[in-house]
């Protein structure tokens, strides 16, 4: 009797365990509940990154802006202390002269043999000149900077590259009337070096002139940039974009009037003065730069109400949008016209 009363509640407990369970639904209220604390914290976590991300987009704006100012400078730093690198032309014996920044062949660069003649290694362009044939769209108020040079690597004549080279003699036999040559070809080079034996070798002429490009008035929509208008291999001008930020370039240029190799006056462009050492861009042996680049992007709330002083130029006034702007200024020595003159 008591095995079967067990086996019984056994076989109870096992109908009792394999009783499907009840499941409880979601009501609607709590459905809507859950719903609204889902918005509330989206809604925090989106107020929360969404000012974050938009200052880290206006940092990366303002930081741009400051490298795009120091790399033109850098870049502007550097050709103006390489301008007047002529090789191992005799520059004293030489008559200065002018050259059309867009001059593509030979006989137009400055240079002659008889009598020696050179183009000048550094020529300003003030803001009220008329621009160059060679570029287009020069932000107008810009002044623009032509630079000369030769290029720092010689090349031997039998494998002269494509380009104008200049070939220098260093030997006392070669004709008196002809210390160096210019040419696209090497065929005409036949001058030699100091052993009067071996042909000597030539450098590429470098033209170089920097301007503010930016198409039609340069409005908020419009990105100025700095931009090089180049002599290239092929005879022709070629615009090539520096660095995009650039919004205007200012220049003051240091000229000396005593032959000492240093500054003694600066002025904004030639003093017009018939004779006078400061109307001359040859005796230019420094220059002071000014450059204001912007922001690419405009920044929400933001108003420029700042102004710039750009020296003898000036004072560029506040522009009243929402785009940031930063002024860089350096001075820079013209390392091959002024060192020269300090040589005994």
């Amino acid at each position: 009797m008591r095995l079967a009363r067990v086996s019984s509640i056994g076989a109870a407990r096992m109908r009792t365990c394999r009783r499907p369970s009840r499941q409880r639904g979601v009501s609607m209220l709590e459905l809507l509940v859950g719903l609204a604390l889902g918005l509330v914290v989206i809604g925090v976590i989106t107020s929360f990154f969404g000012p974050a991300s938009q200052h880290r987009r206006n940092l990366e704006n303002t930081g741009q802006m400051f490298d795009n100012a120091t790399y033109a400078a850098e870049v502007l730093s550097e050709e103006i202390r390489a301008a007047g690198y002529f090789g191992e032309v005799q520059t004293t014996a030489v008559t200065w002269g002018n050259a059309d920044p867009c001059a593509v062949t030979a006989s137009t660069l400055g240079w002659a043999s008889s009598p020696a003649a050179a183009p000048r290694p550094l020529v300003g362009i003030e803001a009220a000149d008329a621009t160059p044939a060679c570029v287009s769209n020069r932000r107008a108020g810009t002044p623009m900077l032509t630079l000369r040079r030769l290029d720092f690597t010689a090349a031997p004549v039998a494998s002269l590259p494509a380009g104008i080279h200049l070939q220098v003699s260093t030997c006392g036999t070669d004709p008196v009337n002809k210390p160096f040559v210019v040419s696209d070809s090497g065929g005409s080079m036949d001058l030699r070096t100091r052993n009067c034996t071996t042909v000597a070798p030539a450098r590429r002429v470098l033209v170089r002139t920097y301007f503010v490009e930016c198409a039609g008035s340069c409005g908020a929509d419009a990105v100025p940039r700095l931009t090089r208008a180049e002599l290239t291999t092929a005879g022709t001008i070629a615009l090539t974009p520096v660095v995009d930020g650039i919004e205007n370039i200012q220049f003051e240029y240091g000229f000396d009037t005593d032959d000492d190799g240093l500054p003694n006056v600066y002025r904004t462009g030639l003093s017009g003065v018939a004779g006078g050492a400061d109307n001359d861009w040859v005796n230019v042996v420094a220059v002071r730069l000014y450059v204001i680049a912007r922001s690419r992007n405009a920044t929400a709330g933001y108003v420029d109400t700042m102004s710039f002083d750009v020296g003898l130029n000036g004072t560029v006034a506040a522009a009243n949008d929402g785009l940031k702007r930063h002024i860089h200024t350096t001075l820079v020595r013209l390392m091959n016209v002024g060192g020269a003159r300090e040589l005994p």
